[in-house]
């Protein structure tokens, strides 16, 4: 058996949390005995099939066509093209539908499996960076296609609870899909550099740390976190460790407002695995959007992995990891519960660490990659 991954980028072109995602999967199943072949639709003008690592296939830009028929024929024959080179005997692609029904369409010429992963709602992820975009032609069209493409393949993977609600809630068989959720590496989260030398390195103070790490945008409710902060009257500093279009507003915000905000830029994973350790508290403050009550990120189990005492919003993506007294909720966009919530766990450290230990038990317990590789290895054997 040898299943190939379509994607969208692989990490070689972007890092993240789509291309992460695929990289471990890979990883994972292929600890598991099952090597892996992966077709990568980049975008990149004028570049043909290449191998990067006798895994990898790029296919050849085909996006200059506005015709959504014509895209998805042509990508469909390099898929095939990769397919039939690598050998595969499945195709699994990951959002978005383009990619799936090119996909779809490429496995069904060769008389092979095909598994769609919903990996996140692209739609729903315009909108909110966007809203006028909501009810638009465009969206109707793009988040029925999603459906489509779902309830033409042999087997569906949902990245985490959220998107199989989704599905079941417009009618997706329920059997036909397996909740494969974000995970982690136990190994990358050994022997990450120590609190002090991270404040060190990026020469932080000595009040309490709160830290986000990954993309900055708008739906991240960084400036909700900026202001739950400064009604705390400087009892910590922020950390923010990444890059994207909603750091300068966070950044200008905490300067009007007097909070503490350091600023690291992209960091490599283990820096910023590092910087989410030396943390005494992660927010994931998610404003209420049909994106963030159904798609998951990877940040809630990465800061719980590392040790970081949680709080996030109470949306259905996020809320889950806190049961069980492994994390805190406050309402969405509230920043008044934020500080509340903040300032209870900064003045209480033994309550602090307890939520903190208690998440990264379960985080190591029963959110690894492994697991979720488990999970996908199941259903490929299923309809293989």
């Amino acid at each position: 058996m040898r299943p190939a991954l379509v994607v969208d980028t692989h990490i070689g072109v972007v890092r993240s949390g789509y291309t992460r995602r695929t990289q471990a999967l890979r990883q994972a199943l292929g600890d598991l005995g099952t090597t892996t072949a992966e077709i990568s639709r980049d975008g990149v003008l004028d570049r043909e099939v290449l191998r990067i690592d006798g895994s990898i296939a790029e296919c050849r830009d085909v996006t200059s066509s506005n015709n959504l028929s014509a895209f998805t024929a042509n990508l469909a024959d390099e898929i095939e093209q990769a397919a039939i080179e690598m050998q595969a005997s499945l195709l699994h692609a990951a959002s978005n539908h383009a990619l799936g029904f090119a996909t779809l369409s490429a496995a069904r010429r060769l008389g092979i499996p095909f598994v769609y992963e919903l990996r996140g709602l692209w739609h729903e992820t315009r909108a909110a960076l966007r809203p006028s975009y909501r009810g638009t032609l465009g969206f109707t069209a793009q988040e029925n296609a999603e459906l489509e493409v779902a309830a033409a393949a042999d087997a569906v993977l949902a990245n985490g609870d959220g998107l199989a609600a989704w599905l079941s809630e417009r009618n997706c068989d329920p059997d036909q899909v397996s909740i494969v959720h974000n995970g982690i590496d136990p190994t990358l989260f050994e022997d990450l550099e120590n609190a002090q030398a991270v404040r060190q390195k990026f020469a932080l103070g000595p009040e309490p740390i709160v830290a986000f790490a990954g993309s900055l945008t708008a739906y991240e409710g960084l400036e909700d976190v900026v202001r739950a902060m400064a009604k705390l009257q400087s009892k910590s500093q922020l950390v923010l460790a990444g890059d994207g279009p909603a750091g300068d507003a966070a950044e200008r915000l905490a300067r009007e407002s007097g909070v503490k905000l350091h600023r690291t830029g992209m960091l490599p994973q283990a820096e910023a695995f590092a910087i989410l350790a030396a943390a005494d508290i992660v927010p994931i403050i998610r404003p209420d959007t049909p994106l963030t009550r159904y798609v998951a990120p990877l940040k809630p189990v990465e800061a719980m992995a590392a040790g970081a005492a949680l709080i996030v919003s109470d949306l259905p993506a996020l809320s889950s990891h806190t049961d069980e007294g492994r994390g805190v909720t406050v309402p969405p966009s509230d920043s008044e519960a934020l500080a509340q919530a903040m300032d209870v766990l900064l003045s209480d450290k033994d309550r602090r660490l307890r939520i903190a230990q208690r998440g990264q038990a379960w985080a190591h317990e029963h959110r690894t990659w492994k697991q979720s590789a488990l999970t996908i290895q199941s259903v490929y054997d299923t309809i293989l």
